[in-house]
């Protein structure tokens, strides 16, 4: 394998390719790792010893078999280098198992010694976590172990992971991994350990010793850097991999002709609370607290209006009976105690004449027991034949309905929902977040079907109003949404005391990585501008998203609190109408602050020490916010 015009080798010393101008580098043993499950003593072993041999070679192409002779199995690796990357695809139908009464291959890790770094040298990596969790392995003095999977895992929601791809950056070049294939089924596993830190995927292969191989191809896609160089630059080349390879389309090229979602892109989402649950309890059994009539609703309205407020999606949250989460799947009739259907239809009559948007905010995944319209037929099951349930919300404990045959049995209330005049920019919720799998017999579903039925439905309310939106948007759905939900990155200390040890010793603080990728691919809301004040439009970057009620108590804060945010916003918005569409051209961050370059020539300025956010256009300065929420 001497041959030098080769950009790819394998030999004793090392695994190398050349790409990105440089000359990259991999000990063979830290090519592939597995994990087996011995079946005769009840445990798994994970497996680090490896022969290869070469099937196929060109100057640009490498297959290599490699095996494992103790536990009686081998894989087939296929490497190719084109410019700055790096593929490496595994066949699943060419993974072989020859002792499989007693081993059972359970995972397969890929290039965990890629950019492999010793411990106390200066190195960064990204992980999927939030909008990413940026990591500097080399301060750690003790050994390290974390695992995060690429997309939200219901057994750590709290997590928030969103996105197929992580970061390595280091002196001797960067790297960002994009899991293109068998992403529902992945991990980025991270560990400092043997004098040594490394960052790398891992394939399921099986969720359970019984199962049979999964049959789905796996391939990670690694863009090479030969320089160190910082997170926001790989979130940009990570967005372009999103348009270019996986055909997401950009915003701006769909607003022409697409009247909805243009609106969508300039306004502002305003959810009205009108009636909740409290407090929720696993039968649903709390009374309903009114928080807004239709006819109180109104009146906010108005009040926006007076302030200034021209573009706005007004969201209604608990119409339907028994209020927010109140009884799903079914909807109907409108709560009476909020003014019922004659009422709502009136309210909805005064927005469409304000020129504004006004939809629901609805729940297509969630069912309770409560619900008279239930067919459990339609619920997903577990592994073990039991119905699964996603928590406790309003309507008590949440079954989950499978979304591969949610459409065959509701889609006709959606189409109710959308005939009683609701028009614009529709929500959905939960709809990308936890991973599920339906086991029951008469519709199972693995983690990608299951998900991408949710996005089916997503792409079906798409079609009836002309643009959807859902909480969260995870990488996987962005062909199917136009605005995102709580992108946010303030979750982590709300939750970090619930996550693993390692990845809290680990990660050192949250960054926009996501935000600076998606920033232009889709409408996104990163946090409730009504919490933060207008200080949020630094957190967001995106566009604003208010809570809000008439009588306090519930969810959202009272409109009269959050007026003068309102009318602020108002008027930047109407200064930066191609914000939402607009490129994260540049992200810079030091100990002055953050300096943010957006195309149209807008750029956001947060200074640390005076604690201000500086907006501006061209030469021109569109707004000073500080930090206390007054706003010049």
């Amino acid at each position: 394998m001497g041959n030098q015009g080769k950009c790819l080798e394998l030999d004793a010393e090392a695994f190398r390719f050349r790409a990105a101008g440089s000359v990259f580098r991999c000990r063979p043993e830290q090519l592939l790792r597995g994990k087996v499950y011995a079946r005769p003593e009840k445990r798994t072993y994970e497996v680090r010893n490896f022969t290869f041999r070469e099937l196929a070679s060109t100057a640009s192409r490498l297959v290599l078999e490699a095996r494992n002779r103790e536990f009686g199995f081998s894989a087939t690796l296929d490497f190719t280098v084109s410019d700055d990357r790096l593929s490496v695809r595994i066949d699943p139908f060419k993974l072989i198992e020859t002792r499989s009464a007693s081993f059972r291959l359970l995972e397969l890790s890929l290039l965990p010694g890629l950019l492999e770094t010793e411990r106390g040298e200066e190195a960064e990596w990204l992980l999927p976590a939030y909008t990413g969790a940026l990591a500097e392995p080399g301060r750690l003095t003790t050994d390290c172990r974390t695992r995060n999977r690429f997309y939200m895992d219901q057994s750590e929601w709290e997590k928030f992971n969103q996105f197929n791809a992580f970061c390595v950056m280091t002196r001797r070049g960067s790297l960002l991994g994009i899991v293109a294939e068998g992403d529902f089924s992945a991990w980025c596993d991270s560990e400092v350990e043997d004098g040594f830190c490394r960052c790398f995927a891992t394939f399921r292969l099986r969720h359970a010793p019984d199962e049979l191989l999964s049959s789905g191809p796996m391939r990670i896609d690694y863009r090479m850097r030969a320089a160190r160089v910082p997170w926001p630059e790989l979130a940009m080349q990570y967005r372009s991999c999103l348009v270019e390879e996986t055909g997401v389309i950009p915003l701006s090229e769909r607003l022409d002709g697409n009247p909805v979602l243009a609106y969508a892109a300039e306004a502002a989402r305003i959810k009205l609370f009108l009636a909740t649950k409290y407090p929720t309890v696993p039968d649903g059994s709390s009374p309903v607290r009114v928080h807004a009539t239709f006819a109180e609703a109104g009146k906010i309205l108005d009040a926006l209006r007076g302030r200034g407020l021209e573009k706005a999606i007004v969201t209604l949250v608990g119409w339907n009976i028994d209020g927010h989460d109140g009884a799903y799947p079914t909807r109907f009739p409108v709560d009476p105690r909020l003014g019922g259907e004659e009422g709502l239809k009136a309210l909805i009559a005064k927005a469409t004449a304000m020129g504004y948007q006004i939809v629901v905010h609805d729940n297509v995944t969630d069912a309770y027991l409560r619900s008279p319209d239930l067919d459990c037929d339609m619920l997903s099951t577990d592994e073990y034949g039991e119905r699964q349930i996603s928590g406790i919300w309003a309507g008590g404990e949440a079954y989950k309905l499978c979304p591969a045959v949610c459409l065959e049995r509701y889609g006709a209330t959606l189409d109710r929902i959308h005939a009683l005049g609701f028009h614009g920019c529709a929500y959905l919720d939960a709809q990308t977040t936890g991973l599920f799998r339906c086991s029951h017999p008469k519709h199972p579903a693995d983690e990608r079907e299951f998900a991408l039925s949710l996005c089916r439905i997503l792409e079906y309310v798409r079609r009836l109003y002309g643009a959807s939106s859902s909480e969260n948007c995870a990488s996987y759905a962005l062909p199917y949404c136009d605005e995102a939900a709580n992108l946010g990155r303030s979750r982590w200390e709300q939750f970090r005391s619930r996550l693993d040890d390692g990845f809290n010793r680990l990660v050192s603080r949250i960054v926009p990585f996501y935000n600076v990728a998606v920033h232009g691919l889709v409408i996104y809301r990163s946090c409730w501008s009504s919490r933060t004040g207008l200080f949020g439009l630094y957190e967001n970057l995106g566009n604003d998203w208010f809570e809000f009620e008439y009588t306090p108590g519930g969810l959202g804060c009272d409109f009269r609190d959050a007026l003068d945010d309102v009318e602020a916003s108002a008027r930047i918005r109407r200064e930066l109408p191609d914000l939402a569409g607009s490129f994260v051209e540049e992200y810079r961050e030091n100990e002055d602050g953050i300096f943010i370059r957006f195309t149209h020539d807008i750029t956001f300025t947060f200074h640390t020490k005076g604690g201000t956010l500086t907006i501006t256009r061209g030469s021109r300065v569109i707004a000073v916010i500080n930090q206390n929420r007054d706003e010049k």
